[in-house]
């Protein structure tokens, strides 16, 4: 039979409930860009999912510092981990109510960096340094719905059982940025419908041509 909870420990579990919520979406939305609604859906889902809350309060050993430890139920353990980031924030706000909290934030976001690194040809850049009038010719291109569960780069990362739904689409192929007289340059870029991520795909190969162009610069130099 799973013990019975005091309120104070219901109430630290709630507060650190209510910070994941709004600091795990405010992170997503900074890593995969701020139009990037489908990925940012599917991975909030992830991230504040049992699963993931269950492995950090293992990794980080938090059953050694209470009374009644985590057993038959995985759910104890992610209740555990939430009411840790509780405390800390009601610790931190003793001293001073406007606490930024620095440290659990960088903590959070490095966790989910690490955690969705794989998935970074799926972020947005929102910078737009593409202009329609620029000349873009095509050698090749092709454009998919990036789909889950299905897409196997997001099935590697990301375990969901959900509804299938599309979070987007990526463009893939090889353009050349012709007002520059530039030779091809192979590409991709993501994006919520096919147009958009075609132009982010031209984004991308802006990108890797002004990178180039500063490398042999400085290396003329």
């Amino acid at each position: 039979m799973e013990p019975k909870k005091k309120d104070h420990w219901r109430e630290l579990e709630t507060i650190g409930d209510a910070y994941l919520n709004s600091q795990v979406h405010r992170l997503l939305v900074t890593m995969c860009g701020k139009d990037n609604f489908g990925l940012v859906k599917v991975l909030k889902e992830h991230a504040k999912g049992n699963a993931f809350l269950v492995q950090l309060g293992k990794h980080y050993k938090l059953d050694e510092w209470v009374r009644i430890r985590p057993c038959f139920y995985p759910k104890q353990w992610a209740d555990l981990m939430e009411a840790w980031i509780g405390a800390l924030i009601q610790e931190r706000t003793l001293y001073d109510a406007n606490d930024p909290l620095e440290d659990l934030n960088i903590f959070l976001e490095r966790l989910l960096t690490i955690r969705y690194r794989n998935l970074e040809e799926y972020f947005l850049d929102d910078a737009n340094i593409y202009s329609s009038e620029e000349k873009v010719e095509w050698r090749s291109k092709y454009t998919r719905p990036v789909e889950v569960p299905g897409d196997s780069l997001m099935a590697r990362t990301v375990h969901l059982n959900i509804t299938s739904r599309i979070i987007g689409y990526q463009a893939v192929g090889t353009l050349s940025l012709t007002r520059n007289g530039d030779g091809f340059t192979a590409s991709h870029g993501f994006g919520s419908t096919p147009d958009k991520a075609e132009v982010m795909a031209i984004q991308n190969a802006i990108k890797v041509k002004r990178g180039d162009l500063f490398f042999f610069e400085l290396t003329d130099c």
